[in-house]
């Protein structure tokens, strides 16, 4: 017999079942895209989207291969000027046609003048954008050890060709800001250690705190509770910290995304109820 108190259990089962397909990036059983989801991408987007907002994902693969899931299969390359997005790093998949939509929209939900098609677009960073990007820092900081260090030149240039799929690529949640704070603060980089947002917030709040209760013979301990000892980070500078910033590497490979993947909901989900003849 199923009693209250086990359907009361089931239901929680459910919901936590549901919280962490949502936190995997699966989708909502409301939702419903034009196409399916790229095998392995983590989503971006919100826990639920609806309306025309496409849903915004992430995929370890290069675009290329990613559009080859696609085309032909699912749907085929924009022409030039069929969509209202262009560049040189997007790839559009029209998978269902300005005429489809409408013919969809239209025996759904009545007589409608809605103009676009439903589309996959694919986007990666341009080769322009690397030198902007944090991993160019630890190339950097790895480049400065090898002229110190002499040892390690030949392992850098190896490190490059290794990783030079790291400075376009994307990384959700500012994690190659972490890690590169974070090797920064190992190896005794004042500046690094002073640029962690985070920690600077914290160090703010807890100065404003000690000043108005005024415990002013506290204030001198927070620099080094938050940023470690000056002396210290100062010997940490002067040392080999060549394998710091390489881990830093190897962290970043792990965090890359070479693509981001938008896909447009299906049309049986926009509000399309503004574009309605009158």
């Amino acid at each position: 017999m199923i009693t209250r108190e086990r359907l009361s259990k089931a239901a929680l089962a459910a919901g936590l079942l549901a919280a962490v397909l949502a936190a995997a990036g699966v989708l909502r059983a409301e939702e419903k895209l034009v196409a399916p989801v790229y095998p392995g991408a983590i989503r971006l987007s919100p826990a639920a989207v609806h309306n025309m907002v496409p849903v915004e994902f992430a995929v370890k693969d290069v675009h290329d291969k990613v559009a080859a899931f696609y085309v032909p299969k699912f749907g085929r390359l924009a022409a030039e000027g069929e969509t209202s997005r262009s560049a040189q790093n997007l790839t559009n998949v029209i998978i269902l046609s300005e005429s489809q939509v409408l013919k969809h929209i239209a025996s759904v939900k009545g007589d409608y003048t809605l103009s676009r098609p439903a589309i996959v677009i694919i986007e990666w960073v341009p080769e322009a954008l690397a030198p902007m990007n944090a991993v160019n820092r630890i190339f950097m900081e790895l480049e400065s050890q090898a002229r110190r260090f002499k040892v390690h030149q030949a392992e850098l240039l190896e490190l490059k060709k290794k990783y030079a799929f790291l400075q376009t690529a994307y990384y959700p949640s500012g994690k190659e800001q972490e890690i590169t704070l974070r090797c920064g603060r190992e190896s005794g980089s004042v500046l690094q250690a002073m640029a962690d947002p985070k920690a600077m917030d914290a160090y703010s709040e807890e100065v404003k705190k000690l000043t108005q209760e005024g415990r002013y013979n506290e204030l001198a301990g927070l620099q080094k509770k938050y940023f470690g000892d000056m002396a210290d980070a100062g010997k940490r500078a002067k040392a080999d910290n060549f394998a710091v910033w390489k881990t830093g590497l190897d962290e970043l490979a792990a965090a890359a995304y070479q693509t981001k993947l938008r896909i447009d909901m299906h049309p049986s989900q926009w509000d399309v109820s503004w574009e309605k003849k009158r």
